[in-house]
């Protein structure tokens, strides 16, 4: 079993909400390796270290911040992510990294969704949120941050 070089258990399951958040089920577990090794191979492309600040989500954690029903997140297989040297240049690297994966149709990337201030594209990016899937629909999309 290959398991990831850059993302720990830990990191992929770290909270900021004061609730339980493991994976349940081997299921959820092995999603979260693979997102983990997709995520390895991400950053060995982007050449400079990248921070999940939300991985696997419990229910109880996906509803305290808001999160869909169905996310990714509650399956292990989407992670939100920044540069971990946060600068605007740095950010801008990675999401343009993003959108050329997800646009990739052999690629397994569900879905990029680049969160800034007004929910359009600019440059000035808060955080990227990728997903996976075994049946990827390829979409950029762009939200508000909160």
């Amino acid at each position: 079993m290959q398991l990831p070089k850059f993302f720990s258990l830990k990191e992929m399951t770290t909270t900021s909400q004061n609730l339980p958040n493991h994976p349940e089920t081997w299921e959820e577990f092995s999603a979260l390796r693979d997102t983990a090794l997709l995520l390895d191979a991400l950053r060995e492309k982007f050449g400079k270290g990248i921070r999940v600040t939300s991985g696997y989500r419990s229910a109880a954690v996906n509803a305290a911040v808001g999160g869909s029903k169905t996310s990714a997140h509650r399956k292990g297989m989407a992670a939100d992510i920044k540069p971990s040297k946060n600068t605007k240049k740095s950010m801008l690297e990675l999401a343009t990294l993003c959108r050329k994966w997800v646009s990739t149709l052999s690629s397994p990337v569900d879905q990029v969704i680049i969160y800034t201030p007004t929910g359009k594209d600019t440059e000035d990016i808060k955080w990227i949120h990728i997903g996976f899937s075994d049946k990827p629909r390829h979409q950029l999309l762009f939200k508000k941050s909160v």
